[in-house]
């Protein structure tokens, strides 16, 4: 498998489970797309994180 192919196969096939999951109903219709983008940057905001606290 090319290198990521597994990362990327298990993002795949966590779209429907993510996108489905309960939780969106509950967040208003026209919202929701900005925080489906805000939850795929959310990694990031944790690495941010953890640079800032080992400083």
């Amino acid at each position: 498998m090319p290198r990521g192919g597994l990362f990327r196969h298990q993002q795949v096939a966590s779209r429907p489970v993510v996108s489905t999951h309960p939780y969106w109903e509950t967040v208003e219709v026209g919202k929701r797309v900005d925080q489906r983008m805000a939850l795929k940057h959310v990694h990031e905001q944790d690495a941010d994180v953890g640079r800032a606290e080992a400083a």
